[in-house]
């Protein structure tokens, strides 16, 4: 029986670099009045609103003995501070339409079918630090994941 291997890190890089991309990214036709929506692995203690930040992901099998074949729901978290629901909706609509315009590259090891927005939420949130308001969106999608790398006997 050959190793499992999930594929996230190939999954979590691609979806970065697609959020971040010049062409399909949110940066691009989609942006703030600024001209940036950044996208964080980690959001640094500074950060200012609006931004996208890289949430927890989950996933379960669904191949068979000869495919390796996985379900992968990644989570996006959208955090803004403007009043009313508008910049936090284009923001979850630009991360939405930036992720499943076109299949992710998730290089040699790893095929992904497209993405597809699995569920989304908005909640309203209390910034401790200045006890403003913070609206929280949660985007899931879920990617089929295959790993297409050649099995290697140990």
């Amino acid at each position: 029986m050959a190793a499992e291997r999930l594929g996230f890190d190939a999954l979590q890089f691609a979806v970065y670099q697609r959020l971040t991309d010049d062409e399909l990214g949110i940066g691009t036709g989609y942006q703030d009045a600024d001209g940036n929506w950044p996208v964080y692995d980690e959001v640094p203690d500074d950060e200012v609103f609006p931004y996208v930040e890289l949430g927890g992901h989950f996933g379960e099998p669904i191949g068979n003995k000869s495919r390796s074949i996985k379900e992968q729901v990644y989570s996006l978290h959208c955090y803004s501070k403007a009043r009313g629901t508008r910049e936090l909706n284009d923001l979850m609509n630009a991360v939405s339409r930036s992720l499943t315009v076109l299949p992710l590259q998730l290089g040699d090891d790893f095929a992904a079918v497209d993405g597809r927005v699995s569920s989304y939420d908005v909640s309203k949130e209390l910034d401790e630090q200045d006890e403003s308001v913070v609206r929280h969106g949660v985007l899931r999608i879920v990617w089929i994941v295959q790993d297409v790398s050649p099995v290697v006997a140990p």
